[in-house]
């Protein structure tokens, strides 16, 4: 099913938009005058290479960190002028590693104790820091299955992702991150492929077919 057809009966209004946002860690420009749009009913996949900015940007879009230049509005609201309890309403944040970890159980088990507690806020905008880091295959594909079902009813899912298979499988749209400022937005038909993944990763890489999926692996 396409990105339209998932569209049908709802609104496609930009849930959270970034203005010629801009990145930085120190004196590196991560991601220089990012502009797009995040709309309801779509799963967008973040992916670039460890140091990129992808938690950092995601970090920016909820609003807790001010980006070097720009603007991040949520609901055509700009973020500083959101109250907190407001911002917490509309927006929910997955970090990527609990900070108060739950010491009785695996890294596993804290992983889906977050994400049931984010469940349980029910924003509109879902903004994912690795979603799958300790969970096996079953439970990966489980909570990727969850959050494309919930933004197939409407809701705004921008998750960060280290395997761009399973970014081929759950997005409609993928936000790459080259690491020096550098970015590409668009459709994961079009904009995943072998070459811009070889170049992301720094690394060959070669797109494979496997039950009418695509599988991406280093060459």
């Amino acid at each position: 099913m396409d990105a339209l057809s998932r569209k049908s009966g709802m609104a496609a209004a930009a849930r959270l938009g970034a203005s010629a946002v801009s990145v930085r860690a120190g004196a590196r420009e991560l991601v220089r005058a990012l502009s797009a749009e995040f709309n309801a009913g779509e799963v967008i996949a973040v992916l670039g290479r460890n140091g990129s900015g992808k938690t950092l940007t995601l970090h920016t879009l909820a609003g807790l960190r001010e980006p070097a230049a720009g603007l991040i509005a949520l609901d055509g609201v700009a973020m500083p002028q959101l109250r907190r309890r407001a911002l917490a309403l509309r927006l929910g944040l997955l970090p990527q590693d609990l900070e108060d970890a739950i010491v009785t159980l695996s890294g596993g088990e804290q992983r889906r104790v977050a994400v049931a507690a984010l469940l349980a806020q029910q924003p509109a905008v879902f903004l994912l820091d690795e979603p799958t880091n300790h969970l096996d295959p079953h439970h990966q594909l489980a909570v990727l299955t969850l959050f494309r079902a919930l933004a197939d009813s409407g809701s705004t899912v921008i998750t960060t992702l280290h395997d761009p298979t399973l970014a081929a499988r759950f997005a409609d749209r993928v936000l790459l991150l080259f690491g020096d400022g550098r970015w590409s937005l668009g459709a994961v038909g079009t904009t995943l492929t072998a070459a811009s993944l070889s170049e992301l990763y720094a690394t060959p890489m070669i797109e494979l077919g496997q039950d009418g999926r695509r599988v991406f692996v280093t060459a």
